[in-house]
């Protein structure tokens, strides 16, 4: 999906799925459908021009329109794409402006429940199992496996639980199975079925959510040095005011 269709989608433009930027026709159509229903730059009867069919007339229209609303970018033909999207940007921002109360009152509600920001670093986090034990590395093995890509002087996996002795065959099952009790606590949400399509995905999953993690600690521990900053004004009495 373009970034003009994802747009498009966010305001609800009724033809966004089949839409061709490149086409005239439907880059009017789209300029004309914003103005009526999200811009409204303009009265009811100070519209029409947009709507002409004679080339001339259109494209002098446009000229105006995008200088009434202070679009920096010129109304070249070359250009259509990127004043389409200034547009679309434009009129998402209108949006939320006239929904800005209502957004407010929800972030509002979902900061109150969230609670103060120390109870949102690492500690408060659901377990992350360790990915450097022996279970990970099993089944990051499996994907090495799947992808074909062996490890330089690996043996062939099949060549090597083949003459391997009992105690060997017993710990690579005991790490198969604590490997596939720790995968289950990563839900894919999906499937492709093949299982080692999902397997290979589960695991990708889980380095993403550890990068993650780890990403929102740095957040998290920057917003309550913030926090702290602000909140803890240092007064300086010979100049006669509070603050840093």
């Amino acid at each position: 999906m373009s970034l003009l269709q994802f747009l498009l989608r966010s305001l609800k433009y009724p033809r966004a799925d089949s839409f061709n930027p490149d086409d005239p026709g439907q880059f009017q159509a789209v300029l004309v459908w914003l103005e009526n229903t999200k811009v409204r730059q303009y009265p009811m009867d100070g519209r029409q021009q947009l709507q002409s069919g004679d080339p001339a007339e259109w494209r002098a229209a446009l000229q105006k329109y995008l200088a009434d609303l202070e679009c920096p970018i010129k109304p070249d033909a070359a250009n259509h794409r990127a004043v389409l999207q200034w547009l679309l940007t434009h009129a998402v921002g209108l949006e939320y402006t006239d929904a800005s109360q209502q957004f407010d009152q929800v972030a509002q509600r979902v900061e109150a429940e969230a609670g103060p920001p120390e109870q949102w670093t690492e500690p408060a986090l659901p377990p992350l199992p360790d990915i450097t034990t022996d279970a990970v590395k099993a089944a990051l093995l499996q994907l090495q496996q799947l992808l074909h890509q062996q490890r330089q002087g690996q043996a062939a996996p099949g060549g090597a639980e083949a003459g391997a002795p009992p105690a060997a065959a017993a710990s690579g099952a005991s790490q198969r199975s604590a490997a596939a009790a720790m995968l289950a606590q990563y839900p894919l949400g999906f499937s492709t079925g093949d299982a080692a399509a999902d397997l290979g995905a589960t695991i990708l999953r889980m380095l993403y959510i550890k990068d993650l993690r780890a990403l929102q600690t740095l957040v998290d521990s920057a917003i309550v040095q913030v926090q702290e900053y602000t909140a803890n004004p240092r007064t300086d009495a010979s100049l006669g005011k509070v603050g840093r």
